[in-house]
């Protein structure tokens, strides 16, 4: 598949629509994160390839990391 060439953003309207969609996206991000861990619902980071967790029963809370099929 031929992907065409990369052409940075130049206008400024366009660059500002997209920090915008940004913005909106972290905070319903921030919003489903806070709404798991008061329903005790773990939230799953990828950190430098590996898949962590922000709950642990024997940490109290700190992220650590997930053992699973792809880091077992």
């Amino acid at each position: 598949m031929n992907n065409p060439p990369f052409e940075p953003v130049t206008d400024p309207e366009v660059f500002r629509r997209a920090v915008q969609m940004l913005a909106i996206g972290n905070v319903a991000a921030h919003r489903a994160q806070v709404l798991n861990q008061s329903l005790g619902i773990p939230n799953h980071y990828s950190i430098g390839g590996r898949i962590v967790t922000d709950r642990d029963h024997d940490d109290g809370g700190r992220a650590v990391e997930v053992k699973g099929p792809r880091n077992a």
